[in-house]
């Protein structure tokens, strides 16, 4: 029996309990690792001695700054006067928790942030956050800074907080947005080189393109939309795909002006994607695919019918079938839009296949353009 046990033996006889505070300072810290972030801030406050345990660099590798919704929208029926005051006393607790990690100084490994980075309290901690702090060992990184999301009400809580701190013009915001989010991205891919999970609304714009593109160990990547149109080319998407040699997991939401049909084909080339998740864009389509490993694919067909739209009977009529393009491209493909693929899908298509291939595929055979080029005129 060690000197430990037989302490505690005399002190509480063969009871059975373990009090807490015998516990070595390792162990304790290892016990504060499973409470939640607010559960820490309230065991700080216990005694100078948690408070101490609870500041070890340790415990706070993980850092998550989730939407000011979340606090604001706990209580919906509050008066607005009363929500602003959530809304100011939520980006107060923000910037303190922000400069509680930069004291404590942790090697961050995971970071989940979001807020309108149009606002000055989230631009300019996120910036300090970027710049300071130790992300070297980053793996996993989530961050929505583009627009507040949650329940029913997060539209007007979102307009709430932009009257509360801004008197920038919508268009302004979305520019100056768009501006804070390429510098800060430029700085974030340089700072963290070992990313390995990523999951952002992206712009699109050379120089994010150019960063992301430096994410050599990315594995999983999901790119969501950031604006209701956005210019990307097949060359661009190509640059982008081919250059993370590791990218296993691809989920991309991107609505793009289109000339004809209302689609925009594109080549989507890589030798270690397993996973590829299309269903939320818009205005998309494959024309060529050389996708090796690929097992699981999820495709829609959206096409964009907005003003921007030209049709051209001449580009419709020789639309590429899907099944042609995949059967070629990727000949390993075990499952499409949640259906399982018989060992022959690419020799034969059975009732199933077909079925699906009508709600997806853009052919003039699946999807009938002659009716919709008809009704387009």
């Amino acid at each position: 029996m060690s000197k430990l046990q037989q302490k505690v033996a005399l002190s509480h006889g063969q009871a059975g309990k373990f009090p807490f505070s015998e516990l070595p300072d390792v162990c304790k810290v290892h016990v504060f690792s499973f409470l939640s972030t607010e559960d820490r801030v309230t065991a700080s406050r216990v005694c100078s001695e948690w408070r101490f345990l609870l500041s070890s660099p340790v415990l706070w590798t993980n850092v998550d700054v989730p939407a000011s919704v979340r606090a604001v929208l706990a209580s919906p029926q509050l008066p607005q006067a009363d929500r602003h005051c959530e809304v100011v006393n939520y980006h107060d607790r923000v910037k303190k928790y922000f400069d509680f990690i930069a004291k404590v100084d942790p090697c961050i490994r995971r970071f989940v942030f979001v807020g309108d980075i149009a606002e000055t309290v989230y631009h300019d901690s996120l910036r300090s956050f970027v710049t300071s702090a130790r992300l070297s060992e980053l793996r996993h990184v989530s961050i929505n800074w583009a627009k507040v999301v949650g329940s029913d009400a997060a539209e007007s809580v979102e307009k709430l907080c932009e009257d509360c701190t801004s008197s920038w013009g919508v268009d302004e915001n979305h520019r100056r947005r768009q501006r804070y989010f390429t510098h800060l991205f430029d700085q974030l891919c340089h700072a963290s080189p070992n990313i390995t999970s990523l999951s952002l609304p992206f712009d699109w714009s050379p120089k994010s393109v150019d960063a992301i593109a430096r994410l050599r160990n990315i594995e999983e990547l999901s790119l969501g939309k950031y604006s209701e149109l956005q210019a990307l080319d097949s060359v661009t998407l190509d640059a982008v795909i081919t250059s993370l040699p590791q990218l296993r997991q691809l989920h991309l939401e991107v609505w793009t002006a289109c000339a004809s049909g209302g689609l925009t084909y594109y080549s989507l080339c890589s030798k270690s994607l397993e996973f590829v998740d299309l269903a939320k864009c818009r205005g998309l389509a494959l024309g060529c695919v050389d996708l090796p490993h690929v097992l699981v694919l999820r495709l829609s067909r959206c096409p964009w019918s907005g003003p921007l739209m030209v049709q051209s009977t001449a580009d419709i009529c020789s639309l590429p079938c899907l099944h042609r393009v995949l059967s070629e491209g990727a000949p390993n493909l075990k499952e499409l839009n949640g259906h399982k693929l018989h060992a022959d899908w690419r020799k034969h298509v059975d009732d199933e296949l077909e079925l699906l291939l009508k709600s997806i595929c853009p052919c003039d055979v699946h999807f009938g353009w002659a009716t919709v080029v008809a009704y387009c005129y």
